[in-house]
């Protein structure tokens, strides 16, 4: 992972050894999920790039997704750890 991506930044804001989330903010944010409709629509650009089909309006929108979804991951992530921690100490 890149020193200054996104979500190596994310990692650092959101380091659980750091600060440990409040559990109901970390339930949450272990749930957060993207609505069914732009799970279609990642499906199909997926599909589209499978097949070297994607238009550069798509490509770029493809990665978007792709961003959002790896910080989302380190978001979730971190959530668990603190989670798992919170357990832990009780």
């Amino acid at each position: 992972m890149k020193t200054n991506s996104g979500a190596a930044i994310l990692n650092r804001l959101f380091d659980p050894q750091r600060d440990q989330l409040p559990a109901d903010a970390a339930r949450f944010l272990a749930r957060l999920d993207f609505p069914k409709s732009d799970h279609r629509r990642m499906e199909e650009l997926s599909c589209k790039a499978a097949e070297g089909a994607l238009s550069p309006d798509e490509r770029e929108e493809l990665e978007e997704y792709l961003r959002v979804a790896d910080l989302l991951a380190v978001i979730q992530s971190t959530a668990r750890r603190s989670l798992k921690r919170s357990h832990r100490d009780k």
